[in-house]
């Protein structure tokens, strides 16, 4: 899933090696907020892993949205996406 299909998301993405996470969030949330989307922060430290960090209160729709997304692509809840690993 590419983050371009989910048009209500405004992803914030980082790639350093320290992130102060709450202040990225916050600065994603007042600008997330001014476009009317919902915030989501992406961020990895060099050679690491992805990792995602949402605000709990959005977790539900953030998910509904991905869902939709996956179910307009046409594909089956039951297949694994890359992601799916985590």
């Amino acid at each position: 899933m590419l983050i371009h299909q989910l048009p209500q998301v405004f992803a914030e993405v980082k790639r350093v090696e320290r992130l102060n996470v709450p202040l990225a969030m916050k600065t994603a949330h007042t600008q997330a907020s001014a476009a009317g989307k919902t915030p989501v922060l992406f961020h990895r430290r060099d050679r690491e892993e992805w990792l995602v960090t949402i605000r709990l209160a959005d977790m539900l729709l953030v998910s509904q949205m991905v869902e939709a997304a996956r179910c307009m692509r046409g594909e089956a809840e039951d297949q694994p996406s890359p992601s799916d690993s985590i």
